[in-house]
């Protein structure tokens, strides 16, 4: 249910790109399946290097310096290199060596601005980035608020590049596995400043004024030391190396010293003691099978993989495969647990021992997470398809998708529940949006995972326990995306929907109605609706039409989103449902007012509050009658208004809640403004504007201080006034509200205008003229002109 009093209970970047339409119910409505899911993006902040879990770096100290030289921001202007390429094959460990550069950097406190670190996955058409999906996850991690991040691709672009051109501070730019300039090009820093340092397997010679560095296989000592190494660090009295040489030097051979061939087949030893140099290298040389279908022709490090393979017990074998399904890019130690029908501490003990053999390894944060590099994901799944493992695949994704789906439920369920009370900020709300911040990645891909299997149970249900909390923190493109997976399952043309689907099936509605995709949005209401009339479901129809009428009326059908509202209206009273029929109402009265048919809004707006009062929901009641009194503001009743805005203001203060109260305060002393109360209304106001502060609702405090401007202005006062409207103007465009900018430089026009101050008048108003009309707003723009002309700059 959309209920005025809360937000909607559903509440890495991705971006869609095709469309489809399907008929839903047999009933000719077209539903919009959107475009398709494009994979999501994880952006990490680079970690120092003391904080880095990073594999230690053999022979590489002269490349190392190279690209310090070229990072370091204290070079700028003319001699300054934006873009550094590092390029080699696969294995060679371009990614190790940009995450230490980066992490060194860091360390060296050169990039206070911020370090990012984000794997494109150029060479993976399933999982390939372009620049368009990264700009919103960069902007987050910079700092930018998520509500503050826009929802046009478009405006997201400018917003981050306007976010380094005013960032004075050097910012470091990591994009890893870049197949070709055009991917990454519109994300390059344009300021001298900053810094991107990119991998690829490829030179990528398109790239402007860019310096390369090519990585070349380690030398014969090279290998021999990181063997050496990765035997001492587990036993500092493995002495194998030195005492097999020429079976060492063959090894690297095998291995074509590429690094991570050479770590796995140097942990295989690690792992047998017993195991000598040379009996290694006859396994090496008789293990020739290639990766099928894979575009990689690196013969060694197949080899190694299938070498470290056969040496795992036949349950770590297991258990490397199904890590292997695991969609998200890391995995946590509970949903490994899930996947392998394990304890927690036995699959800890198996991803530590995986880890040891370099099959995986632990996130580069430093946190219990862990990672699949994708050569070794891609060997692993042909592994499992050539063992005819597909039942065990299907088992264990299924328990994987399960303890996504129970995890999600449980975290939704405790962030609605302490939403509610004033412990909304509090370290126990953080810990848990901290969680679905984490896990946010994993539970989109696992939302792509069960579409494609068709499991619509779990796309339903975990896209339901999603939706709350991307709305909350204004994941705007995941919230596209996961409609995008939850519409292509299926379920929207299956009449034999469950009540528990059908309830998810509106919440997508409500999460498709947050993208702004209205049609889409009424379609699915409209469905919602049918199936709970098929099953004679009184209270789930009501609340589908009243999702249905909201859409229609903010997709600008009023008619007949009044004519759906008011049989929503009477579906709840016949179900007994007071509380949702005056929800239904409540938008009813809004829309009527919207058709100026406004005796009847405010009679059914009267009704509302009344409903939510005799069913003793106090924070209806509140904001229906704050919603009551702004109508009789529009219409110009405004005597009639102050006795519902006191009342709402009364239940939000009585009940703690301050945006509440706000809201109804500021309406109070507009109300109070025009009855001539002015120093009420002055009380009024400044108390609003004070815990619209106290709450960080920018728009409030903007409204709250043209409001008391104009009542300045009313008793006299015109410089305070004036001051006040500036400020307003000001904190507008800070905030980036241009409607509120202009309406405030029209007030604060009119207040110049009569304090004689005629220049500056023109100058505020021709500037609030501007801002309508690049808004579009025809009437407003029109006001504005024909005020001009009045004071005489027309």
């Amino acid at each position: 249910m959309s209920d005025p009093r809360r937000p909607a209970e559903i509440s890495v970047e991705a971006r869609l790109d095709g469309h489809a339409s399907g008929n839903v119910l047999g009933q000719g409505v077209q539903i919009n399946f959107g475009p398709a899911p494009r994979p999501m993006v994880l952006v990490e902040p680079v970690p120092p290097r003391g904080l880095a879990s990073l594999d230690r770096l053999v022979s590489r100290q002269a490349e190392t310096a190279a690209l310090l030289e070229c990072v370091d921001p204290a070079v700028s202007g003319g001699d300054a290199t934006v873009t550094t390429l590092v390029a080699g094959p696969a294995g060679i460990g371009k990614s190790l060596l940009a995450r230490h550069v980066a992490a060194t950097a860091v360390e060296r406190g050169w990039f206070p601005g911020g370090a990012l670190f984000v794997d494109v996955h150029g060479y993976e058409p399933e999982r390939r980035a372009e620049a368009a999906d990264l700009f919103g996850a960069m902007l987050r991690v910079l700092g930018t608020p998520g509500d503050r991040v826009p929802e046009n691709p478009g405006e997201r672009a400018t917003a981050f590049h306007l976010r380094l051109a005013e960032e004075d501070r050097p910012v470091l730019l990591v994009l890893d596995n870049v197949a070709d300039v055009g991917q990454i090009a519109a994300a390059l820093p344009r300021q001298r400043r900053h810094r991107a340092l990119v991998t690829s397997r490829h030179m990528l010679g398109e790239m402007p004024d860019a310096r390369f560095l090519t990585l070349d296989r380690l030398s014969a000592g090279s290998a021999a030391e990181l063997i050496d190494m990765t035997l001492r660090r587990r036993d500092p009295r493995d002495a194998r190396m030195a005492e097999g040489r020429a079976a060492a030097a063959r090894m690297a051979e095998l291995c074509d010293h590429l690094p991570l061939a050479l770590r796995i087949a140097a942990e295989v030893l690690a792992g047998e003691p017993a195991l000598a140099v040379s009996d290694l290298v006859s396994d090496l040389q008789d293990a020739r099978v290639r990766l099928d279908g894979l575009e990689y022709g690196d013969l060694s490090v197949r080899t190694a993989f299938d070498l470290s393979y056969r040496h795992l017990t036949p349950e770590l074998a297991r258990m490397v495969r199904l890590v292997s399904y695991c969609p998200g890019p890391h995995f946590s130690i509970e949903a490994v647990a899930a996947l392998a029908d394990q304890p927690v501490a036995q699959a800890r003990r198996s991803l530590a021992t995986l880890s040891r053999a370099n099959l995986i390894e632990r996130s580069a944060d430093g946190l219990n997470r862990w990672r699949m590099h994708e050569l070794v994901r891609l060997y692993v799944r042909d592994v499992a398809a050539r063992a005819s493992a597909a039942d065990e695949a299907a088992t264990a994704v299924d328990r994987l998708l399960r303890h996504y789906l129970a995890a999600a439920v449980e975290a939704d369920a405790q962030l609605v529940s302490l939403s509610r009370t004033p412990d909304v900020g509090g370290p126990a709300v953080a810990q848990v949006l901290a969680w679905f911040e984490t896990e946010r990645v994993n539970m989109l891909a696992a939302l792509g995972l069960a579409q494609s299997i068709g499991n619509r149970d779990v796309v339903l249900r975990l896209a339901s326990a999603l939706t709350y909390f991307l709305q909350s923190r204004h994941h705007h493109d995941d919230l596209t995306t996961m409609t995008g997976f939850a519409l292509r399952s299926g379920f929207a043309r299956d009449a034999s929907m469950s009540g528990q689907s059908t309830r998810s099936l509106e919440n997508v509605g409500l999460s498709v109605r947050e993208t702004g995709d209205l049609a889409t949005a009424a379609a699915i209401h409209r469905a919602a609706a049918g199936h709970y009339r098929l099953t004679d479901d009184l209270r789930g129809e009501a609340r589908a039409l009243t999702n249905l009428g909201i859409c229609l009326a903010e997709g600008g059908e009023p008619g007949e989103a009044a004519a759906v509202l008011d049989q929503a209206a009477g579906l709840h009273r016949r179900a007994g449902d007071r509380s949702g029929e005056a929800v239904a109402r409540t938008t009813l009265g809004q829309t009527l007012m919207s058709l100026r048919r406004h005796d009847e809004g405010v009679t059914v707006l009267r009704e509302a509050v009344d409903l939510f009062r005799s069913d003793g929901d106090d924070r209806g009641q509140a904001a229906a009658a704050t919603t009551l009194g702004v109508a009789l503001l529009e219409v110009g009743r405004h005597e009639e208004a102050v006795e519902p805005l006191r009342r709402s203001e009364a239940i939000h203060r009585r009940t703690g809640d301050r945006h509440g109260c706000a809201v109804a305060l500021s309406n109070l002393g507009g109300a109070l403004r025009k009855t001539r109360d002015l120093g009420e209304a002055a009380a009024s106001l400044e108390r609003a504007l004070d815990l619209f502060r106290d709450v960080g609702d920018v728009r409030g405090e903007v409204g709250a201080l043209v409001n008391l401007g104009l009542v300045s202005a009313s008793r006299g006062n015109l410089d305070s006034a004036a001051d006040m409207l500036q400020r307003a103007a000001d904190l507008a465009h800070e905030g980036g509200m241009r409607a509120d900018q202009a309406r405030a430089f029209t007030n604060l026009g009119i207040v110049l205008t009569k304090s004689r101050r005629r220049a500056d008048a023109l100058t505020v108003l021709h500037a609030a003229a501007g801002i309508y009309r690049e808004l579009g707003d025809d009437r407003r723009h029109a006001r504005t002109v024909a005020l001009l002309e009045s004071v005489g700059g027309g």
